[in-house]
């Protein structure tokens, strides 16, 4: 099957570990520490369509495992993923703020009521890592997929793929626009 150039980025807004040494990104960014889990976070966004790269019209690509942490008294366990479009940006882990991602505009959004996992006992509440200053809270763990089918791209919210992948929550569009001129 033949590829297609696009000439946009398109990636999902995370809330990584902030891991300065690991991510060159991360340095300048501003992290925020989580009152639940203790932990600092950089909101960026990671770009799994990068602007140039050759990509199959039938293209699911890898799954982005996710977490959202909820406080054990939260009345709704409402989970919200935002897809970017960049038509600059080609590189992943640097802050949402960041000059790098000046041009990102929200191109979806994907919210899904979790509350049923805890209300069902689904998930049972966890304890942060000692010394992290965290409390004890509920994790609610998925994964994002995105599959580019023919002109356009569809995303998921699913169950992680060793609990059947069940999907909680999708979105679709096209991206023609984002093609090469004179792509088929």
């Amino acid at each position: 099957m033949d590829q297609r150039e696009f000439q946009s980025s398109y990636g999902f807004l995370r809330h990584e570990p902030w891991q300065p040494k690991a991510y060159p990104g991360h340095k300048r960014a501003k992290a925020e520490k989580s009152e639940l889990d203790g932990e600092e976070y950089v909101a960026t966004i990671d770009y799994f369509m990068i602007k140039g790269k050759p990509v199959r019209p039938d293209h699911q690509f890898p799954r982005f495992p996710t977490y959202h942490p909820f406080a054990i008294h939260a009345e709704k366990f409402m989970c919200e993923e935002l897809l970017y479009v960049s038509d600059t940006a080609a590189e992943s882990h640097s802050s949402r703020k960041n000059i790098k991602n000046a041009d990102a505009q929200i191109a979806g959004r994907i919210i899904v009521d979790m509350t049923f996992l805890r209300d069902k006992n689904k998930i049972q509440p966890v304890f942060p890592e000692e010394g992290s200053n965290g409390t004890k809270h509920y994790r609610v763990d998925y994964e994002l997929v995105a599959i580019v089918e023919g002109r356009a791209l569809r995303y998921e919210a699913r169950s992680p793929a060793a609990e059947g992948g069940r999907v909680w929550g999708k979105g679709r569009f096209s991206i023609a626009a984002a093609f090469k001129e004179g792509t088929a």
